[in-house]
């Protein structure tokens, strides 16, 4: 990994290069050697310096952005090459990317399934707006903001400034397709989501502090979201043969051969049971087990009659032979 600065004033060469590097915790390490670079430029005031140091990992970038931070408090330098804020906004990415596909299929469904008409244009433009204009749609009500204006300008003290906040209501978008007690930390946090999200977006040299704290944001806002999306689409599928099949598993349990009559009582009263239970709203996978594990049943069933069939047969021959030979 590499960090890179150029420099136009040749007086604090020096001090680069007595800068202690150590605080950083580079030389704890002895995975890697740092290395240092000096360039200067021919006929030129300006002049660079570079620092190499270990491999592409987190661990690596996490000490060499701690070099960076001492070293850019100490000399204002002109970054040129930051890898380890690079290898941050990297990681960051898929993050910030899967956030704001996440929170887009959530207003979607919450559109869908609250009824709320007024919002279905605004929100199927919500991927062609940035964070500021998705930040003005969710969280400020337009509404309330005119309404308080025009009030206010009849007010003449502070006092009545203040009682006609009190008194005005104000309901967001948010509000309506989400809960106070739902994505909390998504509304609490949405200004630093966005300034996160911009710095990651923009290529911005954050360092270790910003990215630990992004990091666990985003992490900790999608899953929040998951969550609710798990919830919204968790549905049983409706359909209208449900009674035909549902009518048919019946037939397959009472038909366990060609002759009916060899299932006993206490098995009809099983399948009545069964019967009576299956719901008329039932998802394929359903249908399917409950179908194989009927097959199962009968074919047991079968097997159980045909050997209790050869047992008596065998008995019958058995005993025949026995009075054969006492008759002999």
């Amino acid at each position: 990994m590499i960090l890179e600065y150029l420099f136009s004033n040749k007086n604090i060469r020096e001090g680069v290069e007595n800068f202690n590097t150590s605080a950083s915790s580079i030389e704890k390490s002895k995975d890697d050697e740092l290395k240092i670079v000096f360039k200067d430029f021919e006929g030129a005031e300006y002049w660079a310096v570079r620092y190499e140091y270990g491999k592409n990992s987190e661990n690596d970038a996490l000490r060499l952005s701690k070099l960076n931070e001492d070293f850019v408090s100490q000399f204002s330098p002109i970054t040129l090459i930051n890898e380890s804020a690079e290898f941050f906004n990297k990681k960051l990415y898929p993050l910030v990317n899967k956030f704001e596909r996440l929170l887009r299929k959530f207003l979607f469904l919450r559109v869908a399934m609250c009824g709320e008409k007024k919002f279905e244009h605004i929100i199927k433009e919500i991927e062609s707006k940035d964070f500021g204009e998705i930040y003005n749609i969710l969280f400020v009500d337009s509404k309330f903001c005119r309404d308080v204006r025009e009030k206010i300008k009849n007010a003449h003290t502070k006092f009545d400034m203040l009682q006609i906040l009190e008194e005005s209501k104000e309901t967001t978008a948010w509000d309506i397709l989400a809960s106070e007690d739902k994505l909390s930390l998504i509304k609490d946090n949405f200004d630093v989501l966005k300034l996160y999200r911009n710095d990651v977006m923009h290529a911005h040299n954050i360092g270790e502090t910003t990215y630990k704290k992004a990091k666990n944001l985003f992490n900790d806002a999608n899953l929040q979201l998951e969550q609710e999306i798990n919830k919204l689409i968790e549905f049983t599928y409706t359909y209208h043969d449900s009674e035909e099949h549902t009518k048919s598993l019946y037939e397959k349990l009472i038909v366990a051969s060609e002759n009916a009559s060899k299932i006993n009582t206490g098995m009809i009263k099983v399948m009545e049971m069964l019967n009576n239970n299956i719901s008329t709203v039932l998802t394929p996978e359903k249908i399917d087990g409950i179908e194989k594990t009927i097959e199962l049943l009968i074919e047991a069933f079968s097997k159980n009659q045909d050997n209790e069939s050869n047992q008596n047969q065998n008995k019958e021959n058995d005993s025949r032979t026995d009075s054969d030979d006492n008759n002999e």
